[in-house]
């Protein structure tokens, strides 16, 4: 659910996606968070991914490399 909620919103890079058990077990979707916060002391991301034993640079080096790659260039510059 959270996967198919991220493409169909044409998110990018990251995003964090809230979805909650019912009593029944079935999952709803709440909202999705296509820049969830990067602060290195209590952004959202930034927990997740201690949560998962990466420090903060590891996250933002994971994140960085694809960056350019999803930017749209469809603004004129002036």
């Amino acid at each position: 659910m959270a996967l198919r909620s991220y493409r169909a919103l044409d998110c990018r890079d990251v995003s964090r996606v809230d979805i909650r058990m019912g009593e029944d077990q079935t999952p709803y979707f709440l909202e999705i968070n296509p820049l969830p916060g990067l602060s290195p002391v209590y952004g959202d991301l930034v927990i997740m991914a201690r949560s998962m034993g990466w420090d903060y640079a590891r996250l933002v080096k994971t994140i960085f490399p694809s960056s350019p790659e999803t930017v749209r260039m469809d603004v004129a510059i002036h």
